[in-house]
């Protein structure tokens, strides 16, 4: 098993910048005064190993005592699954915040955790295929590969790729949809618009309707009356010829 000793290379700029990544449940500024009681820790191998380890088993602490519990269980319960055994003046040091030590065991579990994400990477990767390499470098690793063999993302020292022909299918697909909800847009104004024609010609049609209901009452009542004149002027006559 391998034993990462205060003597392990470092980059701090590089380990700052990938732990900036991983979604810690407090803010952190020193790393070996952030990280001393190890539920930092615990909460970065939960967030790649889920499986690995329970959170619940590990509360923050301020005391030596306490850390150093937190640490042994680490040590004792999870470290091993990785390949990780911390000699006991290693806790120690990580318990009291010296620098340097924190740092070597969080470059070593990151390397594990590069590793892992290229072997599952590999091994998804069919083995006789046609593809070719879009970005290969010591900083990318992008393929393209058959729809049934892609990756969701692929965590290469610590930045998080997405394959070309993965994202190139969601753009594709969101324009899709953008051309769909643009085709509804458009036959939802064409409604609004027919239901508009529809309801001025109704209402054109009430009035026409109130206006010829008016006039044949108006009608109505004149040819009633003139009958009536025309009746009365015939019994005058009527009567005088007496």
């Amino acid at each position: 098993m391998a034993t990462p000793t205060p003597t392990t290379p470092t980059d701090p700029t590089h380990l700052t910048t990938w732990l900036e990544t991983i979604p810690f449940s407090k803010s952190w500024k020193n790393v070996p005064r952030d990280f001393s009681d190890g539920v930092l820790l615990a909460e970065l191998i939960s967030h790649f190993f889920p499986k690995l380890i329970e959170l619940h088993n590990y509360t923050p602490a301020f005391g030596a005592n306490l850390k150093r519990n937190n640490w042994e269980l680490l040590n004792r319960k999870v470290l091993p699954k990785l390949g990780i055994k911390l000699l006991s003046e290693t806790i120690d040091g990580v318990c009291q915040a010296k620098s340097g030590l924190i740092e070597t065991v969080l470059c070593q579990i990151q390397k594990l955790i590069i590793k892992k994400s290229e072997q599952d990477f590999l091994a998804k990767k069919p083995e006789s295929s046609d593809e070719e390499p879009i970005l290969q470098s010591e900083t990318c690793l992008v393929h393209i590969l058959p729809s049934a063999a892609v990756p969701e993302f692929v965590i290469y020292k610590g930045v998080k790729f997405i394959p070309q022909d993965l994202l190139v299918e969601k753009e594709k697909s969101n324009a899709e949809m953008r051309g769909r909800v643009r085709e509804l847009a458009q036959k939802v104004q064409r409604l609004e618009t027919l239901i508009n024609l529809k309801e001025t010609h109704l209402g054109d049609l009430t009035r026409q309707i109130h206006q010829i209901r008016m006039q044949n009452s108006a009608d109505g009542f004149s040819t009633t009356e003139d009958s009536c004149n025309k009746g009365g002027g015939d019994l005058h006559q009527f009567l005088g010829s007496f």
